[in-house]
């Protein structure tokens, strides 16, 4: 079964772009900085969190998001997906949030996975705002 699904695992990397939210969307990469202040395996998922400071000028305005994908470890080969948090609050200038995204992937126990990995960890808004 870990065969099988280490071979799903790599043609979802090769057929999948990164970006688990909308396409058309503003990164807030140039006015937020992103911080992981955990990482934790549960029984049946992941559990990633931490802190966004927004570093610009200007408030986001709700809503907005934090998206990454994760991955078995740090070899970024393996990929389980990702998860992405709504937040449904503004973000002022120099103020910090906090945010949390969980991942679960079906037919794994995430605690064999004790050392996985997120990446492509990055908030945005809709362009349209």
């Amino acid at each position: 079964m870990k065969k099988i699904l280490t071979i799903l695992s790599i043609l979802l990397i090769v057929g999948c772009n990164p970006i688990i939210g909308p396409k058309d969307v503003l990164w807030l990469d140039d006015v937020t900085t992103l911080t992981v202040t955990e990482m934790e395996a549960y029984d049946y998922s992941w559990k990633v969190g931490g802190t966004i400071l927004n570093t610009g000028e200007t408030t986001i305005f709700a809503p907005w998001w934090v998206e990454a994908m994760f991955y078995s470890d740090s070899t970024f080969i393996e990929t389980f997906g990702g998860d992405r948090e709504r937040m449904n609050f503004p973000l002022e200038p120099g103020v910090t949030g906090h945010w949390t995204l969980t991942h679960h992937f079906d037919g794994v126990d995430e605690r064999d996975y004790p050392n996985f990995a997120i990446k492509d960890l990055r908030a945005y808004t809709n362009k349209n705002r």
